[in-house]
């Protein structure tokens, strides 16, 4: 005799249910005019920068905090971090916040200080926190099983250009308008410097053209050729800012080495000046090869002119 048994079982369809996803967040900032994300250090009483900040999510957001810390370039330190804007849904328009502007006199005066604080170089860091309906607050850093700590805004929604969706922070210098452009088609001509070892040159900067591009208002990069010629050809990047009359060039690795995580690399020697009005000409001096890379000697001074063509 055949017997057929059959189950039934009881399920909870509540216990089962995929959770509903939540809204995320999102407010962004941008900054439409390049003159304006740079306090300007001739006319500090008029100084500010202004930007806009969009957002998509108001109705999953309580509050926007826009917090800063100021950078004293002179005495190299930092103070504590202040808010100097908040806003909530009600101070959007369509889920926009055009022409906000933030002056350089507010800033110092919020810390207890005057304009005359400032000096060329000194730095404003700017931080944006959001509250959601829940109390919830981005970015923060959250644990996990594994006891790491991530950020709750993941790395594809933040600072990535024209896609950013959530910008967690920004910056402004205290800087001079440079007059010149500074830009254009320069030709790199070494000036002195440890002869390349590797490739049996005169100059470890390979003379030739170059292009200047600005980053910023006084920002500017170019790719060069470095330890360049019969056995190797090597470009990398350089970076520096025309800071109120002087050529600033940041401590930089190029990543090229001989192993062992040791690389080539260079910082600016701080002697380097230019003319705000004549962008024909710079020279500029660094010291070169920071780490002893390769078993190189160094760090050694090396000096180079742009030439505008």
């Amino acid at each position: 005799m055949l017997f057929v048994t059959v189950f039934f079982g009881c399920e909870d369809e509540d216990a089962q249910r995929i959770p509903d996803f939540e809204e995320g967040v999102n407010v962004r900032f941008t900054f439409p005019d390049p003159a304006l994300t740079l306090f300007n250090f001739d006319d500090l009483t008029t100084a500010k920068i202004r930007y806009n900040v969009y957002s998509e999510s108001l109705d999953n957001i309580t509050s926007v905090s826009l917090q800063y810390q100021y950078y004293d370039s002179e005495e190299d330190s930092t103070y504590t971090k202040r808010e100097i804007r908040s806003y909530t849904p009600a101070s959007f328009g369509d889920g926009q916040i055009i022409g906000e502007e933030i002056t350089a006199s507010e800033l110092v005066s919020n810390l207890g200080l005057t304009l005359d604080s400032l000096s060329g170089g000194d730095q404003f860091l700017f931080f944006n926190y959001i509250t959601d309906i829940k109390g919830r607050v981005y970015p923060d850093t959250v644990f996990t099983y594994d006891d790491t700590d991530y950020l709750n805004v993941t790395p594809n929604v933040l600072n990535a250009s024209a896609t950013t969706s959530f910008t967690t922070s920004f910056s402004a210098l205290v800087g001079c308008p440079v007059v010149a452009p500074f830009t254009g088609t320069y030709e790199l001509v070494p000036v002195s410097g440890q002869a390349d070892p590797f490739n049996q040159d005169d100059y470890i900067f390979s003379p030739g053209d170059v292009t200047v591009t600005s980053t910023g208002p006084i920002f500017r990069t170019f790719n060069f050729k470095y330890y360049s010629g019969a056995t190797y050809d090597f470009e990398v990047t350089f970076n520096f800012t025309l800071l109120c009359g002087n050529t600033v060039v940041p401590t930089t690795f190029t990543g090229i080495g001989c192993g062992g995580g040791i690389t080539f690399g260079w910082e600016g020697l701080g002697t380097s000046t230019f003319d705000p009005n004549d962008d024909s000409e710079l020279l500029i001096e660094i010291n070169e090869n920071l780490s002893s890379a390769c078993g190189i000697p160094g760090p050694e001074p090396l000096t180079f002119k742009l030439v505008k063509k």
